[in-house]
């Protein structure tokens, strides 16, 4: 083989060799960097469930004070400002309600982007599914709760606890004793109430469910 051919064949072997160290280069590299950003990615989310779940906001009470303007909330938060450590993770309900847009005192996504110092590189959704699910359909002198939770099964050894009132004919307004049972293997329990005769045509029925410390 001539000198030329060599030096040619020689080349090829090179930039082969070069083409190929590039193309691992690249395969080793873009599995560690999607790893990387997936862990960022979580980090940045567990800081924002923290301080969304765990912070009250600042003014502390700005869920319930409709003269807190957006522009006057320094700080996101969503926890209940008269929670315990002891019942962390406890949302408070008005805060919770200025998330829906049909709300007068609204507080859109954007402006809460900004306080939890996002900017224009992350988003973020919120989506709220009740622990527990109550369902009570009437029967003779009572009422059947079925409890399930948020996947939809059915709960048991869920202590339920219910008191009924309503107003009778000439306006008489009555209530009756709290009754309290535990939900059977079906999720299912019953509750009469001694008060009352026969199906009671309208009333309201208030029903407290705690299930081994999730309430509802």
């Amino acid at each position: 083989m001539s000198p030329i051919n060599e030096y040619i064949v020689t080349a090829l072997i090179i930039v082969s060799i070069v083409v190929a160290s590039m193309t691992m280069a690249t395969s080793l590299v873009t599995p560690l960097r999607t790893i990387f950003e997936g862990d960022r990615l979580k980090m940045v989310a567990e800081k924002l469930l923290t301080q969304i779940l765990l912070s009250e906001g600042f003014p502390a009470d700005w869920g319930s004070k409709a003269g807190i303007a957006n522009n006057e909330l320094k700080v996101f938060g969503l926890a209940s400002q008269y929670e315990t450590t002891r019942e962390a993770y406890s949302l408070d309900i008005d805060k919770v309600a200025r998330l829906d847009a049909s709300n007068p005192l609204y507080l859109s996504p954007e402006y809460a982007s900004k306080l939890l110092n996002l900017g224009n590189e992350y988003g973020f959704a919120l989506e709220f599914i009740p622990a527990l699910t109550i369902s009570a359909s009437p029967n003779l002198n009572g009422v059947e709760v079925t409890v399930k939770n948020h996947e939809s099964q059915l709960v048991a050894g869920a202590k339920v606890a219910a008191k009924l009132y309503w107003v009778e004919p000439g306006g008489l307004y009555k209530s009756s004793t709290t009754l309290k049972a535990t939900t059977d293997p079906t999720g299912m329990c019953k509750l009469k109430f001694s008060d009352i005769s026969g199906i009671l045509q309208s009333g309201v029925l208030i029903i407290y469910v705690d299930n081994y410390g999730t309430r509802n």
